[in-house]
C-alpha cells in the first residue's frame, strides 16, 4: 500500500483498487499519521470543493413611481425598467391621460395607470389629480360693446377651449387662450360656457347694462 500523486492530486493504492485521500481515511485503509508522512505537509485531509452552480440573476420590472400627486394641466412620465412596454392605459380619461408613458393630468379624482409589458405583466401607478380648470371670475359685468378678461388656470397647453356664446354676450379669444376675452353685445343677461381639457364645462354669468 503507498500514496503517489497524479494529475487529480494524492491516492492510495491497495490491493490493485485506488482510493481517494478522503475515502482511505475514512475506511481505516490508511491513518492520517501514516499519510502525513507519506505525503509532505500534509496537515488536513480534504476532497476539493466542487463548484456550486450559480444561479442566474432574475430582474423584477419595475415603474419608475407607484403613486402621484398633480393639479390639472401638469404632467408626469412615468418609466419601466427591466422590461419592455407594450401598451399605456389609463381607467379614466376623463381624469387623466397616459401616452408613452406621459401622464396628462385633467381634472379632479383618481385614476389607475397601467403599464401592460411584452410578457404580460401588468405594473400600476395611482395617480391623484387634486385641482379642476377654472375661472379667476365667474360673472361680470359689462356695458353694450365693452369687453373684460378672465384668466383660466388649469388648461391643458395642446386642448383647445370650446366656447358656447350667445346673443348677449360672446367670448373672442383664441381656443387656445388662457385668458378669455368676453365682449358684450347687447343689454341682458346670460351664462356663456367653457368647456377645458375636453371635460370641464366652466360657467361665466355675464351682465350687461
Amino acid at each position: 500500500m503507498y500514496s503517489a500523486y497524479n494529475p487529480c492530486g494524492y491516492c492510495v493504492y491497495k490491493d490493485g483498487k485506488v482510493y481517494s485521500i478522503k475515502s482511505a481515511v475514512d475506511s481505516k485503509i490508511i491513518d492520517v499519521e501514516t499519510l502525513a508522512k507519506a505525503i509532505p505537509n500534509t496537515t488536513k485531509i480534504e476532497e476539493p470543493t466542487k463548484p456550486q452552480p450559480t444561479k442566474p440573476v432574475v430582474k423584477t420590472p419595475k415603474i419608475s413611481a407607484t403613486k402621484v400627486t398633480l393639479k390639472s394641466a401638469q404632467t408626469r412620465t412615468l418609466k419601466v425598467t427591466n422590461g419592455t412596454v407594450k401598451t399605456w392605459s389609463t381607467s379614466s380619461k376623463k381624469i387623466a391621460t397616459v401616452s408613452k408613458g406621459k401622464v396628462v393630468a385633467l381634472t379632479k379624482g383618481r385614476v389607475r395607470i397601467t403599464a401592460t409589458l411584452t410578457n404580460g405583466k401588468k405594473l400600476y401607478c395611482y395617480v391623484t389629480v387634486t385641482t379642476s380648470p377654472k375661472l379667476s371670475r365667474t360673472t361680470l359685468n359689462l356695458k353694450k360693446g365693452k369687453t373684460a378678461t378672465v384668466k383660466l388656470t388649469g388648461k391643458v397647453a395642446n386642448i383647445n377651449n370650446k366656447y358656447y356664446n350667445t346673443k348677449v354676450a360672446k367670448i373672442v379669444s383664441k381656443a387656445n387662450a388662457t385668458s378669455i376675452k368676453v365682449k358684450a353685445l347687447k343689454k341682458g343677461t346670460t351664462t356663456l360656457k367653457i368647456r377645458v381639457n375636453g371635460v370641464n364645462v366652466l360657467r361665466l354669468k355675464v351682465k350687461v347694462k
